[in-house]
């Protein structure tokens, strides 16, 4: 193509401005694949630029040094040490290599080995997580998902199956490409073919968005090309199924930490907002500006922070391609339409940005054609541009009577547009501070939970997110959505504060203050006259939540009196949202609360009152299964309640008694429960 896309004639050492720009986006792509792939991305562009792929391979291996199996959670390690998958036989088909891994799950090339017919194929295998209720349920989604997908340039879903040590996988496809901006690199392409590339893209994100479908993670490695150039769209990982168009809408105000590829991004994912398919068309514009320029679109910041980039994202202007690249005739095509092509997919406001992946798709197919590309519809110069080229003679005569006025109206349209927008950029930095403070800490916790010689680092968190909800709560006026938002974030100091099962914060005290804050915050709001509101259900559910955890902790200090006030409340509750909303969430909320009042009535040694409350979770989840029988979170809350009940007719049966019980020693634990699942434990 151009010398800005491939450098050539340079020496070691000897790379311009321009030049490590690049490296630098060719180093931050090399470290999202997995190591496995980086010797193979330095090779292709070996063929291009020997110089560079030296250099670049250097700084990898530089990179990687430190990444050593000592670094990796023991989960990992004990998956290393314990779990060799070489060899291993699936179903009809033995795993042959490792094409790659990452926060999901594995990929391993297969072959068939039923004799049948000799078939090659791609199996997904689950990681090891600690979460591992939540890993399932994801994973279950993953397959779901792709299995009800068909589309030539998607990977097809061949079989699935749990392999014998338990660990879910599926089969699918196995493609043979490389990465988007590699091909493009490796083959020279020109902006046209890049851009028809890029449209086959926008043409199959457009086709999951219109099945329901949001992918989540769209980036050039998920993006393969093969030899032919056809493309094909991987790794539904994180994706999400949208909610049918007249289903209630859910206020999220979750923080929990997500698994994403933060370069590309939208700033709702970055901040936790609602995702819809706006946040892929983000993803899309930031792949298109790599496309276009080998760059990212916020050429200024510093690669190795993850902080500095999430502000970006958020609250920094995206650089127009044209001034990305050094090469004039490249600046020269990119200036104008497919600058402003970019921009708009990249816009903050998820409304502003196109509506869908197809008229982004037909807005680069207009700028092929060489027509006004939708983007710049109502750039005044740009419109009044292309009729005075259409209509030259008409336009002169007409022109010198009406250009005083249209100058004038024209310049005070655009103050008052440029005053309006200042306000909402205003409004939404504030909005993103804080957004982005509460997702830093408890991301950064999140990452660190499992650490050995972790715990003054957590308790420092919990320090400075106390203190961050503090000053929060002091600005929060009579904002609703941000007050329900600050109790989900002392629920959130307070499972930490409560932990045990990673390292010994056990700070049940400081835990109970903070549920304390965490309701006192939402009783106003649930108490609400207008309960069709969103905000009064959103509370109610969070109050909910509460209550479930207030009486956890009752319990582990063995008041089960108070351990049942908290959990008859919850259920209150929950009852109110279920009668509202008889929906599957609704159902799994009462569930889990009377799962865990069940326990703490055993050990109170209400006996009766324990077979009535696990009865009732009983039926609430095998009503869920029945419904949704894939369901990891009733089932494992089903199998335990099922274990409890059994351990306590042993009871009674050896130690002959109907009352029979081995007394409270050791108390009930707290184990945090993760986002949107309960466990019972003793």
């Amino acid at each position: 193509m151009h010398s800005s896309m491939t450098s050539t004639g340079h020496s070691a050492g000897a790379f311009d401005a321009a030049g490590w720009q690049r490296m630098k986006g060719l180093l931050a792509e090399a470290l999202t694949l997995p190591p496995s792939q980086r010797p193979l991305f330095v090779a292709r562009l070996a063929a291009g630029d020997a110089v560079l792929a030296e250099e670049l391979g250097a700084l990898i291996e530089a990179a990687a040094a430190s990444d050593t199996l000592l670094d990796q959670p023991p989960a990992a390690i004990e998956r290393v040490a314990e779990v060799p998958r070489i060899g291993q036989q699936l179903g009809s088909y033995r795993i042959v290599a490792l094409i790659g891994s990452g926060g999901m799950g594995e990929v391993y090339r297969a072959e068939r080995a039923d004799g049948h017919y000799e078939q090659q194929v791609a199996i997904k295998l689950m990681s090891d997580s600690i979460d591992r209720e939540h890993a399932i349920s994801r994973f279950q989604a993953e397959r779901q998902i792709l299995a009800s997908l068909d589309h030539p340039n998607l990977a097809k879903v061949l079989d699935g199956g749990v392999t014998e040590d338990g660990q879910p996988y599926f089969v699918m496809e196995l493609v043979d490409g490389e990465p988007i901006d590699v091909y493009a690199e490796r083959c020279q392409l020109s902006v046209e073919q890049r851009l028809q590339l890029f449209r086959t893209v926008c043409q199959v994100a457009q086709y999951a968005h219109g099945k329901g479908v949001v992918h989540r993670d769209l980036k050039p490695s998920n993006i393969l090309v093969s030899g032919n150039g056809a493309v094909k769209l991987l790794d539904f990982g994180i994706a999400k199924r949208l909610a049918p168009a007249d289903s209630p809408k859910q206020t999220s105000t979750r923080t929990a930490q997500r698994i994403l590829t933060l370069a590309y991004s939208s700033p709702e994912q970055v901040q936790g907002d609602e995702i819809t398919p706006a946040s892929d068309i983000y993803s899309l514009g930031v792949i298109l500006h790599r496309l276009l320029t080998a760059s990212s679109p916020y050429l200024g910041v510093p690669t190795n922070s993850d902080y500095e980039l999430a502000k970006a994202i958020c609250d920094g202007e995206a650089i127009p391609p044209s001034k990305a690249v050094t090469d004039r005739g490249l600046r020269q095509q990119l200036r104008g339409d497919l600058d402003a092509v970019v921009l708009k997919a990249l816009r903050k406001d998820p409304a502003m940005r196109y509506t869908s992946a197809e008229h982004l798709a037909d807005d680069v197919l207009r700028h092929l054609e060489r027509l006004p590309v939708q983007a710049r519809r109502g750039a005044w110069s740009y419109r009044v541009g292309r009729f005075v080229l259409r209509h030259r003679i008409a336009v002169g005569v007409a022109s010198v009577a009406n250009l005083a006025m249209a100058v004038g109206l024209t310049f005070a349209a655009h103050q008052a547009y440029e005053a309006h927008r200042e306000r909402e950029r205003a409004e939404r930095h504030l909005t993103d501070v804080r957004q982005l403070a509460n997702v830093f800490i408890f991301d950064f916790h999140d990452a660190i939970r499992n650490l050995p010689g972790s715990t003054p680092a957590r308790r420092l968190v919990v320090v400075k997110a106390l203190a961050y909800l503090k000053k929060l709560h002091s600005e929060a006026g009579s904002d609703e959505r941000l007050l329900i938002e600050i109790a989900a974030g002392y629920r959130r100091v307070a499972d930490v504060q409560s932990e045990i099962a990673a390292s010994n914060l056990d700070d049940l005290t400081g835990a109970i203050s903070s549920l304390k804050v965490a309701a006192a915050l939402l009783e106003p709001l649930v108490a609400a006259a207008s309960t069709d509101d969103a905000n009064v259900v959103t509370a109610q559910q969070e109050l909910s939540e509460v209550r479930l955890r207030q009486g956890d902790l009752m319990r582990a200090l063995g008041k089960f009196r108070d351990a049942d006030e908290a959990f008859r409340r919850g259920l209150s509750l929950a009852h109110g949202l279920q009668r509202a909303d008889p929906s599957i969430e609704n159902q799994l909320r009462l569930g889990k609360l009377y799962a865990q009042q069940s326990v703490s009535k055993l050990y109170a040694r209400e006996l009766a009152a324990y077979r009535a409350t696990s009865d009732a979770a009983i039926r609430l989840f095998e009503g869920v299964l029945a419904e949704r029988p894939g369901d990891a979170v009733a089932a494992v809350n089903l199998l335990t309640l099922h274990r409890v009940r059994n351990e306590h007719l042993s009871a009674v049966e050896s130690l002959k008694g109907p009352d029979a019980w081995p007394p409270f020693a050791p108390r009930p634990r707290v184990v945090r429960p993760p986002e949107g699942r309960t466990l019972i434990g003793r």
